[in-house]
């Protein structure tokens, strides 16, 4: 057995103990090494120590019983090993900066502290490394995007798009906005035409440059 798979076994082992007494000395003659290298183990491997770590789970399983249960506060504290009501407080406001109580009245979301699986904790860090290897021999191109361009004809007494083009000259002065340079920004879609109350609006497509 390696150092990662004692420790998951350790960890198995506290998640199924959260609501009852164990000791250092119980976990590591579980896994059947001793208290000190079972201890310093779990800190490497971890990333956090063995009392910090059941301190941390046994708050959190505590506080999604306040949430999702009735039970008296002092129940739920004794569940979780803490010997008295104010114990489990200041635990608990050490953790969540709130009280059992108020958290009850209002609850609110809270950082609970999820179960760790150290298989998972390593085989993300290699693949965080065979990711950065990978970026290596990416080009990455920047493209800067100019805002749209757009242009208003107006023709007096023009209600809607049959009626401007069926004046005189309406087709040229169409094909002229077509082909003019623009200078104002726009938020309509590309290349869209659109008859206003009086005149027609163009909006050009921009040109993509590389930066």
């Amino acid at each position: 057995m390696d150092w990662r798979e004692c420790v998951q076994g350790m960890i198995d082992y506290i998640e199924s103990h959260l609501n009852e007494d164990m000791t250092l000395g119980d976990i590591s003659a579980h896994v059947g090494y001793s208290p000190f290298y079972c201890s310093k183990a779990f800190h490497g491997q971890a990333g956090i120590c063995l009392k910090d770590y059941i301190r941390l789970r046994r708050i959190s399983l505590a506080a999604l019983e306040l949430r999702d249960t009735k039970r008296r506060i002092l129940d739920i504290a004794l569940d979780y090993g803490y010997n008295s009501q104010e114990a489990f407080t200041r635990s608990f406001i050490g953790a969540f900066d709130v009280t059992p109580a108020a958290y009850r009245r209002q609850i609110r979301p809270l950082p609970l502290f999820a179960r760790r699986n150290v298989n998972h904790l390593h085989q993300g860090i290699g693949d965080m490394k065979m990711l950065e290897k990978t970026m290596a021999d990416v080009k990455v191109t920047f493209l800067t995007k100019p805002a749209r361009k757009m242009l208003v004809f107006h023709r007096e007494g023009a209600e809607n798009y049959h009626g401007l083009c069926g004046m005189e000259d309406a087709e040229a002065a169409l094909d002229l906005i077509r082909h003019t340079t623009l200078s104002r920004s726009a938020s309509l879609g590309e290349g869209e035409l659109k008859v206003i109350k009086c005149g027609l609006l163009l909006v050009m497509p921009p040109v993509i440059k590389e930066a």
